[in-house]
């Protein structure tokens, strides 16, 4: 018998079905969306993301998705399934996109390149998300604005530049309410407090009446009343009220740290510790004291300096039982 055609289309190998449709797609033409214009060949399906049909539910946590592939791929996060494995360490990822991703940040490693370049800079980056940081993009805007004097730069290096002209500047004040404040360190804990004003806290949770900004952040903290814990961890069965919790418990087991500082290199579990870790390079300050208005980059050390204000001693020598505000 003669030897089956190879085949020419490249996919992941994970799904027969998903594969022979690759076959198909490739025999049917594009059709515009009316909506957006885009053109894909099943438009059937896309039509439902601009109908904001969610006809898919996840049976764990009640989320909602459009396609049953999405589905799929977000039930991972509950069961911890990885099946896209990186053939050069190992490591393993829950979408087919992640781990492309991934190859590529290989691939840079060892040949250095860093195509993203800060056009006010110069300075490059291996991901596009490192540049976006750099670049402070927010909702469609870009650069950093000088909490003192308003002035907006393009890039987190120059911020960090243009602040240090307002360093021994002992006459700046807040630009929301006109309160002189001493310095630029107060002025930005200061200034948090006046907060954005874009946004309310519409969302009341009838237990404690805490007030969110979202419904979705309404639903998670509502678990904290009602004791449920829908993610569970597959290797140890530890129970969390959050997706993003047992994600990075998940890393407790394998020892990664796949969220890296574009900056520096430096790598953390969580996007919770790379955020925080990132305040270093920025400079921001977002936990302020009521007391003395002097700011700190974690909430965790704000709680120990509030101890300074109150005299209580927490910390107590388990041999001579003497006590202490902190444990430095």
């Amino acid at each position: 018998a003669a030897p089956p055609q190879q085949c020419d289309i490249q996919d992941d190998q994970v799904s027969l079905n998903k594969h022979l449709s690759s076959h198909d797609k490739k025999k049917r033409e594009a059709h515009p969306c009316r909506t957006c214009g885009k053109s894909f060949v099943d438009l059937e399906t896309h039509e439902l993301i601009h109908l904001k049909v969610k006809p898919h539910v996840c049976g764990v946590c009640g989320k909602g998705f459009t396609l049953e592939c999405t589905l799929q791929a977000h039930m991972r996060l509950h069961t911890g399934e990885k099946p896209y494995k990186c053939e050069t360490c190992g490591r393993r990822f829950t979408q087919s996109s992640t781990l492309n991703i991934h190859r590529r940040s290989h691939e840079r490693i060892h040949t250095g390149e860093r195509p993203f370049i800060c056009d006010s800079c110069g300075k490059g980056f291996s991901q596009a998300n490192g540049l976006r940081l750099h670049g402070g993009w927010r909702g469609g805007q870009r650069g950093f604005s000088c909490i003192a004097c308003g002035l907006v730069v393009p890039c987190a290096d120059a911020i960090r530049a243009h602040h240090r002209t307002h360093v021994g500047d002992m006459s700046v004040s807040c630009r929301v309410c006109g309160e002189g404040v001493g310095s630029l360190s107060s002025l930005q804990a200061h200034q948090s407090r006046h907060g954005d004003g874009s946004d309310s806290r519409t969302h009341g949770c009838r237990v404690c009446g805490k007030s969110f900004r979202s419904a979705g952040s309404l639903k998670i903290h509502v678990r904290t009343h009602t004791g449920e814990r829908p993610y569970s961890c597959p290797v140890c069965s530890r129970k969390f009220t959050q997706q993003n919790s047992l994600k990075s418990h998940q890393l407790s087991h394998t020892g990664e740290r796949p969220f890296g500082c574009e900056v520096c290199g430096k790598a953390f579990s969580s996007a919770g510790n790379l955020r925080r870790h990132e305040r270093v390079h920025t400079g921001q300050k977002p936990h302020c004291c009521t007391i003395c208005q002097r700011s700190f980059t974690q909430l965790n050390t704000l709680k120990a300096h509030m101890y300074v204000h109150t005299g209580e001693k927490q910390y107590t020598c388990d041999k001579c039982g003497r006590s202490f505000t902190d444990t430095f």
